[in-house]
């Protein structure tokens, strides 16, 4: 019955898998708004991340909205676990905060796995969420993956994204080219920096999550053995970064200055 409700509320009208052409990427009025073409950004509620619709692709863009209910549901839930962690609340109070954010991670990778168990860019349920977008030529809020519980890396990512930020832990997402193998695809993952150093956080794919961002980029000395990070299980497995790409285009909406001389 469960599937069933998902079903049914995941659903469009008219269910198609067939993009639709759209004329617009992004916000509709760009001029108030900051662009970055790819990199590491940080986003903000109001954002738009360019998706693969306009490309020939099946996602549409995102609009990174805090007020959805979903979303605002997943984040109280995601910072009650962590307020509610006694061991968290231990190590904070004896002022060891690297290892207090290392428990937060744990925390927020397994409630993110958990709130969106349909992994499949095939999944009937993901496919039904965009189909319903492109067909209203309408940006998406991440609410609804987590509505429909779908998502595949850039949603993972996205919402990783928001939910270490919910918790303190700032970080960066990032679209990157990975190489498994003779494969290359496009990955999205987030990254937070410590002394200095990038590390992956991926609840999507273990291939990166807990990695150094440095020991997997291509060329490096230390690609042989890359180091795990202790929020993430110790594995042999793991793909290599061949470059940062300068793509999706992110849009952030420019500083008010309302007040400024008052």
């Amino acid at each position: 019955m469960k599937s069933l409700f998902r079903l049914l509320i995941c659903m469009p009208i008219l269910l198609s898998t067939l993009w639709t052409s759209v004329s617009y990427s992004g916000p509709k009025d760009p001029q108030n708004y900051l662009k970055q073409a790819g990199g590491f950004v940080d986003l903000v509620d109001g954002s738009y991340v360019q998706g693969s619709v306009s490309h020939g692709g099946l996602q549409p863009d995102y609009q990174i909205d805090l007020q959805d209910s979903d979303l605002q549901r997943f984040l109280q839930q995601v910072k009650k676990a962590v307020s509610e962690s006694d061991v968290i609340r231990d190590l904070e109070m004896r002022r060891e905060t690297g290892q207090a954010n290392l428990k937060k991670i744990e925390l927020v990778t397994a409630l993110i796995q958990k709130a969106l168990p349909g992994r499949s860019y095939t999944s009937g349920d993901y496919l039904a969420v965009l189909s319903e977008h492109r067909m209203a030529n309408k940006d998406i809020s991440l609410g609804a993956y987590l509505r429909c519980q779908v998502g595949v890396c850039r949603e993972f990512a996205l919402i990783t994204h928001f939910a270490l930020k919910a918790v303190g832990i700032e970080n960066k997402y990032v679209y990157i080219k990975v190489q498994l193998g003779t494969y290359i695809e496009d990955h999205a993952v987030v990254v937070i920096e410590d002394r200095g150093e990038k590390w992956i956080i991926d609840p999507y794919n273990t291939l990166y999550h807990g990695r150094s961002f440095a020991d997997l980029t291509k060329g490096s000395a230390a690609l042989a053995h890359p180091r795990s990070a202790p929020y993430a299980k110790a594995s042999e497995n793991y793909a290599i970064i061949v470059e940062i790409n300068k793509y999706p285009l992110y849009w952030s909406p420019k500083p008010r200055c309302d007040g400024v001389f008052r």
